[in-house]
């Protein structure tokens, strides 16, 4: 069904969050390399030397941890994308390090090393935030409290940054001398501020959190190991391993939490792999459907936004003389649609072998999907019941889109009356029209996701495309029609995620076939 426009610009430009923090951090690491292979490190002490190995490491491993989230299936998930901010701003934090430690005593670089330093407290600020997001949705905290460390939290950031921008002016947590050396002031703890906020809030939502103790202890692991560096360096100014401790938790996160949500991730597609198979089977799939009938040629197709969809299709002969066709389109996707989707296409199909027009059909299988609908679901159908002998049509659409009718050479769009959506509202009236079909004239029907075929601009494809696109096509047999029209879609989207189902069906009616007599398949 259809989709607002601010949803579809957001989605489809997702994903370059994920890869844009990946190019960045490949930045980073690429000019570390470079910075120290101008710079050099004669003048360096040999714990700075140890520092700043660990820095580019630490940033190598970052980018790698990066270039996976990029590849991750659910990269566009919000506790994937917090993931990768959180790498980021660890990665930003090493690289500010590993930069002031190579200007350091250089006079002539005084104001860059204070841009690096002052760089670094942001990052370090930044990355506490987003570690506290990052626990939050892990731990699948919510309540009041939880509200009220989130206010907390967004609040502090905001004089944390504004005191570390104040050593721009004022040396208040450090200082550089006229020899470009780094020193600490008295204020220095004061950078740790919002630090301990976050521990503590922390130590809270990790009693309150009913999450399992592995999921804790990992999540934990980020501030326990980093603690647990600094004790063993003797908190060494000249020797910032911090930084490469806290990637260590970063890894175990990704290498624990991550693991195990890839195993649920392939869980998850192996069953709907099995729906997907299971989707198929209930409808034709086999063509030619009816090789023994030459009165006619049917074709059609389904393309599922997910692994399983909401649209369906079906044809069967009622009678010898009489093919019954239709097509409909389910509120909704993914499991849900498609469970909503057999119930309906089971209660229409046993209403039209039992006989009837397609209004009378509509207006039983209506009640009976009205009757039990307890989730608001609801379905567009277009039915039809061609008699082969005749060429008479009857049809009635239900909320669906507009045929489209191939007559004297070219195919249009027949503005059929429409009646309520099936599952909207009980004692739904519907009415049937009547197409009279000459041997030669065609039928194409549709779901709303090849109109609504939409490209990186936010474009639509429109009937009026659809519309060019059989013309083009129209000498096509019907199954060369569909995949033709398929391709021309998929030209104008281009790179475009597919936001809905693309299903779409076509009957050629050849005409009476003199002497042979119809079996019923």
């Amino acid at each position: 069904m259809e989709i607002s426009d601010n949803v579809r610009f957001f989605l489809s430009r997702q994903k370059w969050l994920v890869r844009g923090c990946f190019y960045f951090c490949l930045i980073l690491t690429i000019s570390s390399m470079l910075f120290f292979r101008i710079d050099g490190a004669d003048d360096l002490t040999q714990a700075n030397c140890i520092s700043i190995g660990a820095d580019m490491v630490s940033l190598a491993i970052c980018t790698t941890l990066l270039y996976s989230c990029k590849q991750d299936k659910d990269m566009n998930s919000g506790h994937t994308q917090i993931f990768v901010f959180l790498i980021t701003m660890e990665a930003c934090e090493i690289f500010t390090d590993l930069a002031s430690w190579l200007v350091s005593g250089d006079s002539e670089m005084i104001v860059w090393n204070m841009i690096f330093c002052v760089g670094n407290y942001y990052s370090a600020t930044l990355l506490v935030f987003f570690f506290w997001r990052y626990v939050a949705t892990t731990l699948e905290l919510e309540g009041k409290l939880v509200a009220v460390l989130n206010w907390l939290m967004n609040i502090l950031i905001i004089p944390d940054i504004i005191c570390s921008s104040i050593n721009f002016f004022y040396p208040l947590h450090f200082s550089i001398d006229a020899e470009g050396v780094y020193h600490r002031e008295s204020l220095y703890m004061l950078s740790h501020l919002y630090n301990v906020v976050a521990i503590t809030a922390g130590i809270i939502v990790f009693i309150k959190s009913k999450s399992p103790a592995r999921v804790k202890l990992i999540t934990a692991s980020f501030v326990l190991i980093p603690v647990f560096a600094q004790i063993m360096t003797g908190y060494n100014p000249g020797l910032t391993t911090q930084y490469s401790a806290m990637l260590v938790s970063i890894v175990l996160i990704y290498g624990v939490l991550f693991a195990e949500r890839e195993m649920r991730l392939v869980a998850t597609e192996k069953e709907l792999s099995m729906a997907t198979s299971i989707q198929n089977s209930v409808m034709p799939n086999i063509f030619p459907a009816f090789p023994d009938r030459e009165e006619f040629d049917i074709y059609a197709s389904m393309d599922p936004a997910k692994e399983v969809g909401g649209d369906f299709y079906d044809f069967f002969f009622v009678d010898n003389d009489h093919l019954a066709m239709m097509i409909a389109d389910v509120s909704g996707k993914g499991i849900p649609a498609a469970l909503f989707m057999m119930s309906a296409k089971i209660v229409i199909n046993d209403r039209t072998m039992m006989g009837g027009t397609p209004a009378e059909i509509l207006e039983y299988a209506n009640n009976r999907i009205c009757d039990k609908n307890e989730e608001g679901l609801f379905i567009t159908v277009w039915l039809g019941i061609l008699n082969i002998k005749t060429g008479k049509l009857i049809c009635a659409n239900a909320g669906h889109e507009f045929p489209a009718l191939f007559r004297n050479g070219k195919f249009e769009l027949f503005e059929d009356e429409h009646g309520f959506v099936v599952g909207g509202c009980e004692d739904e009236k519907y009415t049937d029209y009547e197409i009279q079909m000459s041997p030669g004239d065609a039928i194409f029907v549709y779901t709303d996701g090849v109109p609504e075929a939409t490209d990186a601009k936010g474009e639509m494809f429109g009937t009026e495309r659809m519309t060019e696109s059989l013309n083009k096509h129209r000498n096509d047999t019907p199954d060369q029609l569909l995949k033709a029209v398929k391709e021309d879609v998929k030209e104008f989207v281009k790179e475009a995620p597919q936001f809905d189902d693309l299903t779409m069906m076509t009957l050629t009616f050849n005409g009476p076939t003199k002497g042979k007599d119809g079996g019923n398949e």
